[in-house]
């Protein structure tokens, strides 16, 4: 009865009613276990709270605890690789327009004073 796509398909809400009492009745870690003792490549995916204080991302410092001016400490995540020779720089969100005067003078090509007068007309706002 359920050995074609078609067949699972007209039979998809008898499908997904055993498997919800199947998986109520059991964590995500088991549900996982189970599934992949029968074959089936399964992963409990974790919630953001359970990696944060996973052992091993506190192990490899995955969060990387960085000031930032509106909030505070944050945890930011670093990532999940790490190059000897080409190591990675993480740094805090940017505040709002915090880079304007480099992104207009620097990469735009806009001179000081263009820059300065944009600032008092209020074209930047």
């Amino acid at each position: 009865k359920y050995a074609t796509a078609a067949a699972r398909k007209a039979n998809e809400d008898k499908i997904d009613a055993v498997i919800e009492a199947w998986t109520r009745e059991r964590s995500a870690a088991e549900v996982m276990l189970c599934l992949q003792k029968a074959g089936v490549a399964a992963y409990a995916v974790p919630d953001g709270k359970t990696l944060f204080n996973d052992a091993q991302l506190k192990f490899r410092r995955h969060y990387l605890p960085l000031d930032h001016p509106e909030i505070g400490v944050h945890a930011y995540e670093q990532p999940g690789f790490r190059l000897s020779k080409t190591p990675a720089e993480v740094n805090r969100s940017p505040l709002f327009a915090e880079h304007n005067e480099y992104v207009y003078t620097e990469l735009l090509g806009i001179t000081d004073a263009e820059f300065v007068q944009l600032l008092a007309d209020g074209v930047l706002e």
